[in-house]
């Protein structure tokens, strides 16, 4: 494992080294990502999973899911569908507007209710 001296950048870095497989398994064929494989994608867990990829975008320089993000037509697709029908809280909303806004789709406000 690591020490307990270890600073909390190489902590967190070890555990992304585990969870960005855990996230990309959770890519689902439309473009958004579910919180188990057999699950449809959510709002929710797409959001989370994108937090997780920048997280790791912003502590490795090898790292590049930002750049992937806005070339994922079927992302896109699965975000712009969302905006469509979304009748949910305002934290859902806030969270498919993050989505949008880091896979670089426009938001269509007057969709959201």
């Amino acid at each position: 494992m690591y020490s307990k001296t270890g600073s909390n950048k190489q902590k967190l870095k070890h555990f992304l080294s585990g969870a960005i497989p855990f996230v990309l398994e959770r890519k689902k064929a439309t473009g958004g990502y579910c919180a188990a494989p057999s699950l449809p994608a959510t709002v929710d867990d797409t959001y989370f999973a994108l937090r997780i990829l920048d997280l790791a975008d912003r502590l490795s320089a090898d790292a590049d899911y930002a750049t992937g993000l806005l070339q994922d037509d079927n992302l896109r697709s699965y975000l712009f569908s969302c905006q469509q029908y979304l009748t949910a809280g305002s934290k859902t909303v806030f969270r498919l507007l993050r989505c949008c806004r880091a896979a670089g789709v426009e938001c269509n406000t007057a969709a959201i209710h």
